[in-house]
């Protein structure tokens, strides 16, 4: 970072304490079976929303979630497997009213306050998972008493990691990510129709369809993509 874009505060370079969090931050899907306490919920939630938001309408909750029976409702109900074994989560909702359906901002405002959520967890030496396999909101909404006007964006879990995380390096350089005022990306267009996805897509919405889809999980459970650490 180039010396004139140096943010301080007294004597503090604070680049270099962002440049830490934000570089080591990582996905953590393993917790030490310790509970989160009600402050440090209050300490989330208020770097959370201090992202942007469509028209800074700050239209977002969050539902914190402990209860072991509910964690399993949301594995049971097609949920990702490893939620049924994580201390504590947050239901991150958000008011489903808007007249940007092209870029439906509801959950890009959603997603702006998770990352500064995570990015806040992983300063207090908390780790988090951002989790959309989860069952269909109109479930949720039904189980967790939530008006149809809001809409389930993700659930974070949370929990003390159990080893520091170590960093993982991108996939990706960076160059090969940036392009200037036009699309000149050097990569092999992508077909117009993949067949894959179209079946995954297919066959996803026919098994959240079934009202008994938990007698399925054993053979579900061999095509869940499924990530360790």
């Amino acid at each position: 970072m180039s010396e004139h874009t140096r943010i301080t505060r007294g004597n503090v370079d604070l680049s270099q304490d962002l440049d830490e969090i934000v570089y080591s931050r990582r996905t953590i899907r393993h917790y030490a079976d310790k509970k989160i306490a009600p402050e440090v919920y209050e300490e989330l939630i208020s770097a959370a929303v201090q992202a942007p938001s469509a028209c800074n309408r700050q239209e977002w909750r969050f539902l914190v979630v402990e209860d072991k029976r509910l964690l399993h409702w949301l594995f049971e109900q097609g949920g990702a497997t490893f939620i049924d074994h994580v201390p504590q989560g947050i239901l991150v909702l958000h008011v489903n009213r808007t007249d940007n359906k092209a870029y439906w901002d509801p959950v890009q405002s959603a997603a702006a306050a998770i990352m500064l959520l995570q990015l806040k967890a992983y300063a207090l030496g908390i780790g988090s998972c951002w989790v959309c396999h989860l069952p269909p909101k109109r479930e949720i909404r039904r189980k967790f008493n939530i008006p149809s006007y809001y809409d389930p964006i993700a659930f974070v879990t949370l929990g003390y990691w159990t080893r520091e995380p170590a960093r993982r390096p991108r996939k990706v350089a960076v160059k090969s990510l940036l392009a200037y005022n036009r699309f000149s990306f050097d990569e092999p267009p992508l077909p117009v129709f993949d067949m894959r996805v179209f079946l995954r897509l297919w066959a996803r919405r026919l098994y959240y369809l079934l009202p008994w889809r938990k007698h399925l999980y054993p053979w579900v459970r061999k095509y869940e993509k499924k990530f360790y650490d």
